[in-house]
Order: C-alpha cells, then sequence, then structure tokens
C-alpha cells in the first residue's frame, strides 16, 4: 500500500518542481508588438463628387519619332531560314540538291 503512495508522491513533487521552472523562465517580459499597418486613404473621399487630380503621362523616351517604340534602335537580326544547313560546307546552292537525285 505504502507503494503507490509514494510513487504519486514523487510525481506531485517532480511536477511541482517543473510548474515552478516554468513560472519562473516565463517571467521574461513579451516583446513589443509590431508597428501597425498604415493604410493610405485617398485625398478625395469616394462619392463627393470631386475627381481627384488625374496623373500626367511620362514620356516614352521615343526621340526618332515615328509609330513604334524602339527609339531608333537598330532592327533584329533575319531569322533562319527553316532548315539549317551550316554544316553543308560543299553544297553552294541549297535548291539545287532535291535535282540531284
Amino acid at each position: 500500500m505504502k507503494r503507490p503512495l509514494a510513487i504519486v508522491s514523487a510525481l506531485l513533487v517532480v511536477g511541482g518542481m517543473l510548474a515552478a521552472v516554468l513560472l519562473l523562465t516565463r517571467s521574461e517580459t513579451p516583446p513589443p508588438l509590431p508597428e501597425p499597418i498604415t493604410v493610405s486613404t485617398p485625398s478625395v473621399p469616394p462619392g463627393s463628387g470631386v475627381s481627384s487630380p488625374t496623373p500626367t503621362p511620362r514620356p516614352d523616351g521615343d526621340d526618332d519619332d515615328d509609330d513604334d517604340d524602339d527609339d531608333g534602335m537598330v532592327q533584329p537580326p533575319p531569322a533562319l531560314d527553316d532548315v539549317d544547313d551550316r554544316d553543308d560546307f560543299d553544297d553552294f546552292d541549297d535548291d539545287d540538291d532535291a535535282d540531284d537525285d
């Protein structure tokens, strides 16, 4: 009969010591809360009938006065043919290849 009582009392002592250690270590102050997030509001409240100022368009930097936005850039190189014949050193005229059977 004394054995279960000793086990229970030992568990109570160990639990009490763990609780004391946890309480002593938790006495640190919590870290401060982060700064609140600020949300920007429109300069004119919605529904007031006053329109907000429209932003001025930025210049596009196109100085060559044509319809595209290339700003005088050089045209890209033409695309390669469908057939890649860079390794055909002995063939000078690719159009005659089909007739050489």
